[in-house]
């Protein structure tokens, strides 16, 4: 069990176990980590260049560690020291149902998690586990199984001494795409009970879910794909969106959520087929806009939260005793908070500046 004592608010980075090298059989996983599995293909050069498009490169900025290989021991060592010297408590970890390669990949997170923190169990690393919808969709060789057989592995794979609970609770993040949060509070209380698991949603309408988290938008709405607000950093709709999350009496909590930016102009599956179509890509969210920092003026919008619920506005009447980063390392997108050579270690240096303003025993 872990030893450490954690303060809220958490803060975790959006893990993406998305990377390979050029020789992707380098790191063989053990044969009882992938026994009952459907294992797909591994690709070389995974998420790093794009094969589809005419770019070979899908990424802006450049990993200060070099194009990584997600299950390299050594590499995962150090994104977890350096998560946790710049004020991040561990990270949420996206996956892909059981039969995925994000899956396959992220057993390698499991297992360096569980060294690190068998290694320095007065500074522990924790994780929480983020569902992505497209686990149901046979994607890059994947044999999908059912909701709940995918929630069953979490279970019995996946939820550690290092996983969160919240009051008991397995919070499990679910990345939204058409299917209704219904399917996945079946099938997540069939596996967990009732009363042991947080549903945790991208949306704060009322759908039954336990606790809800924004992800990346700009303050006005897309329009056909567009975001339209070219100097936009998202903090209006944060507050937006922490305003109607608080009219929700279902919830239990909210998740903060704080971004760097996002430009998807180098990723081909979120262009569209049709170049003459006005409505084509890219999204961005610049990194630096006329008011301030991205990155900051979004950080300060959960700050500003934090402080009304200490003291006891009404109107921020949710616990936020998460803060996502969105993300750790989405290089495609250009969510990268994990050190690059562009930036150096400038966004994690504003995370920890936070960190040390927020945290409270």
């Amino acid at each position: 069990m872990l030893r450490a004592p954690l303060c809220h608010p958490l803060i975790l980075g959006h893990f993406l176990p998305w990377f390979t090298q050029e020789d992707s059989a380098r790191f063989p996983l053990p044969p009882p980590r992938v026994r009952g599995l459907v294992l797909p293909e591994i690709e070389p050069w995974r998420h790093w260049r794009d094969r589809r498009s005419q770019y070979l490169r899908t990424h802006l900025h450049q990993p200060i560690w070099g194009e990584y290989d997600s299950r390299d021991p050594s590499l995962l060592r150090r994104q977890i020291a350096t998560a946790l010297d710049h004020g991040l408590d561990g990270f949420i970890v996206n996956l892909y149902g059981k039969n995925s390669v994000e899956n396959i990949l992220g057993l390698a997170f499991l297992d360096a998690v569980q060294a690190w923190n068998h290694d320095h169990p007065d500074r522990p690393c924790v994780y929480a586990l983020s569902l992505d919808a497209q686990a149901q969709w046979p994607t890059e060789g994947k044999t999908p199984v059912s909701l709940g057989e995918d929630f069953a592995y979490l279970r019995g794979t996946w939820v550690g001494d290092a996983c969160l609970r919240c009051d008991g609770r397995v919070p499990i993040f679910v990345f939204v795409y058409d299917r209704p949060c219904s399917e996945y509070l079946e099938a997540a209380h069939a596996v967990f009970g009732t009363e042991g698991v947080d549903l945790v949603w991208s949306s704060p309408r009322r759908f039954g879910q336990t606790s809800v988290y924004p992800w990346i938008q700009p303050d006005q709405h897309e329009t056909d794909g567009k975001w339209l607000a070219i100097d936009s950093a998202g903090d209006g709709f944060l507050r937006r969106f922490y305003a109607e999350a608080n009219e929700n009496p279902d919830l239990r909590y909210v998740v903060g959520g704080v971004w760097p930016g996002f430009d998807d102009q180098l990723v081909s599956w979120a262009w569209n087929p049709n170049p003459s179509d006005p409505g084509i890509r890219p999204r961005v969210m610049c990194r630096e806009t006329t008011r301030g920092n991205t990155l900051d003026l979004t950080w300060r919008v959960a700050a500003d939260y934090l402080g009304r619920h200490r003291q006891g506005d009404p109107a921020a009447r949710l616990p936020m005793p998460m803060i996502q980063v969105v993300t750790w390392n989405d290089w495609a997108e250009a969510t990268e908070v994990e050190p690059s050579a562009d930036f150096g270690f400038r966004a994690l240096e504003t995370c920890l500046h936070y960190a040390r303003q927020l945290k409270q025993p």
